[in-house]
């Protein structure tokens, strides 16, 4: 099997799937989907394709706000 390079932000077989929030918006590994360069702000895992959880609330008009 012979997987050509990507274009378009996907990569996979066909270039099928779609890449995360890759640092900067460079193209994601056309095989992998790993970031080469990381993650763009708030986006974490292999493909960076997870969000942080963010939430905030206020509290005697004062504003929380939580990031994990």
């Amino acid at each position: 099997m012979f997987i050509t390079e990507c274009a378009g932000h996907t990569y996979g077989v066909g270039c099928k799937q779609s890449c995360g929030n890759c640092s900067g918006g460079v193209q994601c590994d056309h095989v992998t989907g790993s970031c080469p360069n990381g993650c763009d702000a708030g986006m974490y895992g292999d493909r960076c394709d997870l969000g942080k959880v963010r939430f905030n609330f206020k509290f005697n008009n004062l504003l929380f706000l939580y990031s994990f």
